[in-house]
């Protein structure tokens, strides 16, 4: 349990900026097909390419700007890496696959 919850935080802070890239980069592409005028055309609102929009988000809100929802994105993950890796351990327990 103790070791799944430690992977789950691991992953979750590694990952965490591509997260806040893919997310800026849904809602930019939400609202600009919804038409709206004063849509925020800039990279750091998610509008480019992915490396175009890690650069500009380093570029206006600093190093910290990508790791935004940090605490919120290991709360929900690392209890769910734990309690996943541990029923996969206790089924392979259950089955006798143990090794």
């Amino acid at each position: 349990f103790v070791a799944g919850a430690g992977a789950g935080m691991v992953a979750a802070a590694v990952t965490t900026p591509f997260d806040v890239v893919k997310t800026r980069r849904q809602v930019y592409s939400s609202v600009a097909s919804l038409g709206g005028e004063a849509v925020d055309r800039s990279a750091a609102s998610g509008n480019g390419s992915t490396p175009q929009v890690i650069r500009a988000i380093v570029r206006e809100e600093g190093l910290a700007g990508l790791f935004r929802g940090l605490e919120a994105r290991v709360l929900k993950i690392t209890p769910a890496c734990a309690i996943m890796i541990s029923s996969y351990e206790a089924g392979k327990r259950a089955l006798g696959l143990l090794d």
